[in-house]
């Protein structure tokens, strides 16, 4: 399965778990060379559920069981010892299940702010940065554009590659930057969700946009390694940032036009286009449209939704 799917199965770690605590029991010689491929195998495709999950920490601890465990080349100890080893991982397999995938979110926790988030917008970010002094002279500009990417942020943790969102798809981020271009995908689809249903006119375009583009440089600035695969990846997104992010609001402005025309599919072709081009240069084919449908239909549809919740976050 490739990025965004679930690679084993909690019943498989669950499984895997049970084998493991058996084997510190004495049992037929048969037992344990089956458990060996058990073990092997199940941390091996683990281990590569974790590296789409950038989880640099369980990949080594995985690598480990399966070295110790595996069939072709057996490892040898005594029995004691073995038995520490076979705890060992069992609680490996059990923690596969417990821990809680990297941005992936609890039902009822709703749309909370990000560490990263709580920092950007604290007081002493504000100070620390002189171009964020405009915070200070309009509050509730601040709050808008806090409300904004929030929900924007949202968005990328319940979709990108490595959670479990019922509604995310295997996306398949092939360039350096492709997590930031659709960390800007996510910001420019709430920005023009949030300015589309402005019927009161109470917020400023320009403020909006320009707040999101400066929480855009300063993630790919203070959080370089959960969006690029170097520091020049990194310099190079933030002087291009502006550009990706308003190729997105251009592409985007299509939408309400579409909508009323009853062109819904239409659209959904288009943005489906606009997550292939976080994902690779290769322009669009048929197949990344039927293959990304789901989640440009769900995000399509949401859309509402995401402008409730910015609506809610601004009265708190």
């Amino acid at each position: 399965m490739k990025d965004g799917k679930r690679i084993v199965p909690h019943w498989v770690l669950l499984a895997a778990a049970a084998f493991a605590f058996a084997a510190m029991f004495n049992l037929p010689y048969g037992y344990y060379r089956l458990f060996r491929w058990v073990a092997c195998g199940v941390a091996i495709a683990a281990a590569v559920q974790m590296h789409r999950s950038n989880r640099q920490g369980w990949i080594w601890i995985l690598a480990a069981v399966a070295v110790l465990f595996n069939p072709l080349v057996p490892v040898h100890f005594a029995k004691r010892t073995w038995r520490v080893f076979d705890g060992a991982a069992g609680v490996v397999f059990l923690g596969g299940v417990l821990r809680r995938p990297q941005g992936q979110r609890t039902r009822g926790e709703g749309c909370r702010r990000p560490a990263p988030l709580m920092r950007f917008f604290s007081p002493s970010q504000t100070q620390k940065h002189e171009n964020m002094s405009w915070f200070n002279r309009k509050p509730i500009k601040e709050k808008q554009i806090e409300a904004a990417v929030t929900v924007a942020t949202n968005l990328y943790f319940h979709t990108v590659p490595g959670t479990a969102d019922e509604w995310s798809v295997p996306l398949q981020f092939n360039l350096p930057d492709s997590r930031y271009k659709y960390l800007l995908f996510c910001l420019s689809a709430t920005v023009i969700t949030v300015l589309a249903h402005d019927e009161k006119k109470d917020i400023e375009p320009e403020e909006l946009i320009n707040g999101c583009l400066k929480f855009a440089i300063w993630t790919a600035t203070e959080h370089a390694q959960e969006y690029f695969a170097s520091p020049a990846s990194s310099q190079d997104a933030i002087h291009s940032a502006r550009a990706y992010f308003m190729e997105f609001l251009t592409q985007w402005s299509s939408w309400p036009a579409l909508e009323v025309e009853g062109k819904g599919d239409e659209f959904n072709d288009q943005i489906s286009s606009m997550i292939h081009s976080t994902e690779s240069n290769v322009p669009t084919s048929q197949m990344d449209i039927q293959r990304i449908g789901k989640l440009a239909l769900q995000i399509n549809r949401r859309m509402p939704t995401m402008r409730l919740a910015f609506v809610d976050l601004l009265k708190r």
